[in-house]
């Protein structure tokens, strides 16, 4: 898996800007600037920075469709992928990096004080001309991370992601090394030249994603995506499935770093869906432990693996996977929890396999639950990574987990956004549980209540309308759900059109087991689906955000969906409760309209970015002083 180079490494960086790239460069400045808002470096980069120019990539429909409380800068908008990157907690601030390779070649910098209002922030890492071994790169950087040092110095790594020439005795003209850049201020708006980790040999191009490195026992380590037939001549389908390779190192850089590769830590085809085996790479890993509620107190892992798609499993999605490893070992499920060990954290990409979108059928061919569906309807969540602790060490260490994920909407590939933040949890079951950041309720304004207790309670619409809204309703099946007779689907209805058939359904189907969003009156071409659980609960808890066209949906804190919509009209916003009949199923909504938070300009401004919090440039600046010296 490790092809050894003989000769040292050596860097010549040539800075020069591809023929496409507007703004100019001068051979001091080591990154190709493409945007206005790129940070004017006070080492003299002024040159590099395209004044006065304009974002034009602006929400490709009509302003009321657009997002209001989920983050979607308009780089976002261009095509390509624009996976979470990195994230960091750091100094009372909440950096998220997204690719937005098109326009600005490289990673996307937003910054947060609370997990809710988004602001740009210039700079971040881009692509430059690097040669490495022979190589010769100008491409984006793919996915990474962001992590503290040894020395507590804010650091991004990635591979670029492609080279024209390939590395010296490597491959093919996909190679490119590891690399790590470091930040040169608090902010993380300046970049320090790339320092080469360690290089990895793939039979075929790889996006060979790295989690974030962490520490362990005085030892570093750190985890690429690669697929089981790795170091061979077999081409896709891979019957191996896929891999996670780890490699160590006592520095995580500088002169005394020594990566070396530490074996496979996890490799296999299974997936959530049954007889739909991974045959290729996973993408954009992130690895985390020490999640609150933890029964093994801190002990249990979780891996965040972006699954490729292939035989019905799983389009460009994020599968989670509960297990124990520890100090450089293997990684082993813990399969008596959720689906042998699995989950979803969005399952916007299932849907009833068996009967595709015939909605409103009891069972789908006799099948009910996970085995009902499909996983490869389309992609709606993807790529998440996480943030949240002061201490970026999210493995070894217990801390709040929050995952950022990119978020498609119907206007694919040209309009996207950030997902709302998730905490995650576990219970004593090792479920993986999820709930929306409670920071979002700092945005509710007015409010109905909707209660329906008995066959008397005649309300079922919400007074509270819109498209931007909360929901947070509860259903009480006394008798349990094994209790309903057939055809007892109930739920809520969003976006309703006045004097239309028109809305979207988020319902449960008892008989079926599954859990539903059904959006295909408003242009969604799937019902989308995933497991009811507990499948013999006598409790709902329905908790939604509804964003113009984007929904995020999560049920009983553990089944998440995310969804789109394309309402016909701005009027398009009732809400009310159905199924309900106030004896069998009894049912609480609490409807809250809720403030923008983002995005209020299309054309940018806004808040003014938020101040950084903790500490000074001065005592950043002092650690910087010995940042070529390397760690003591």
């Amino acid at each position: 898996r490790v092809r050894a180079i003989a000769a040292a490494p050596t860097t010549s960086l040539g800075h020069r800007c591809a023929s496409d790239v507007r703004p100019q460069q001068t051979g001091s400045c080591n990154v190709c600037l493409e945007c206005c808002h790129d940070y004017i470096s006070a080492e003299g980069c002024d040159s590099c920075v395209a004044a006065m120019c304009e974002n034009t990539m602006p929400w490709p429909e009509a302003d009321w469709k657009a997002p209001r409380i989920h983050y979607a800068p308009q780089c976002l908008n261009g095509p390509s992928w624009h996976d979470v990157a990195g994230a960091l907690t750091y100094d009372g601030l909440h950096h998220v990096f997204q690719g937005c390779v098109t326009y600005l070649g490289g990673w996307h910098h937003a910054v947060s004080t609370d997990m809710v209002h988004w602001e740009e922030k210039p700079g971040a890492p881009r692509r430059i001309q690097e040669s490495w071994y022979g190589m010769e790169s100008f491409d984006t950087p793919c996915s990474g991370y962001v992590t503290l040092d040894d020395e507590g110095i804010p650091c991004a790594g990635f591979r670029q992601c492609g080279s024209a020439v390939g590395v010296t005795g490597g491959t093919g003209a996909w190679d490119a090394p590891m690399e790590i850049r470091c930040a040169r201020d608090a902010n993380l708006t300046d970049w320090g030249e790339p320092e080469e980790l360690f290089f990895v040999h793939y039979n075929r191009w790889l996006p060979y994603d790295p989690a974030r490195p962490w520490k362990e026992n005085g030892t570093w380590y750190m985890l690429v995506c690669t697929d089981g037939c790795n170091g061979t001549d077999s081409e896709l389908p891979c019957d191996r499935g896929y891999s996670i390779d780890m490699w160590s190192s006592p520095w995580l850089r500088g002169p005394k770093k020594n990566w070396t590769f530490a074996g496979t830590m996890y490799n296999t085809r299974a997936s959530i869906v049954k007889n739909a085996n991974i045959t290729r790479e996973i993408m954009t890993l992130d690895y985390i432990g020490g999640l609150p509620g933890d029964p093994l107190d801190g002990q249990t892992r979780v891996l965040l693996t972006n699954m490729g798609g292939s035989e019905g499993c799983c389009t460009n999605t994020l599968q989670m996977t509960v297990g124990r490893q520890a100090n450089g070992g293997e990684f082993t499920p813990i399969t008596s929890a959720m689906i042998d060990g699995m989950w979803m954290m969005d399952w916007g990409s299932f849907f009833p396999g068996n009967f595709l979108n015939l909605p409103h059928l009891d069972t789908y061919g006799n099948l009910t639950g996970n085995d009902a569906l499909r996983g490869d309807a389309t992609q709606f969540f993807s790529m998440a990574r996480t943030l949240g602790s002061e201490d970026p060490n999210s493995v070894a260490k217990k801390g709040r987990r929050v995952a950022y994920g990119w978020v498609m909407s119907l206007w694919r590939p040209s309009a996207s956004a950030m997902s709302l933040g998730r905490d995650l949890s576990l219970n004593g079951d090792f479920e993986i549980l999820q709930q929306f950041v409670p920071e979002l309720k700092a945005l509710r304004g007015a409010q109905s209540l909707t209660s329906v207790q008995s066959m008397d309670d005649k309300a079922r619409v919400s007074t509270v309308s819109g498209q931007q809204l909360e929901i947070v309703a509860d259903f009480k099946i006394p008798g349990g759900l094994e209790s309903l007779p057939e055809r007892s689907e109930f739920g809520i209805a969003v976006l309703g059109c006045p004097n239309s058939f028109e809305r979207t359904t988020i319902g449960v189907n008892p008989q079926a087991k599954l859990f539903t969003v059904d959006a295909t009156r408003q242009a969604n071409s799937f019902v989308q689906a995933g497991p009811l659980v507990p499948e013999d609960t006598d409790s709902i808890h329905i908790h939604a955000y509804i964003d113009h066209s984007i929904m995020e949906v999560i049920l009983n804190n553990r089944t998440a969906i995310t969804s789109g919509a394309k309402p016909r009209a701005a009027s398009c916003g009732q809400v009310w409760l159905y199924g309900v009949d106030g004896v069998r199923i009894v049912a609480e909504m609490n409807v809250w309209q809720l403030a923008t938070a983002n995005n209020a300009d299309l054309r940018g401004g806004g808040r003014p970015p938020p101040t950084p919090k903790g500490r000074a440039d001065a005592s950043f600046s002092r650690k910087r002083n010995n940042e070529h010296k390397g760690p003591k």
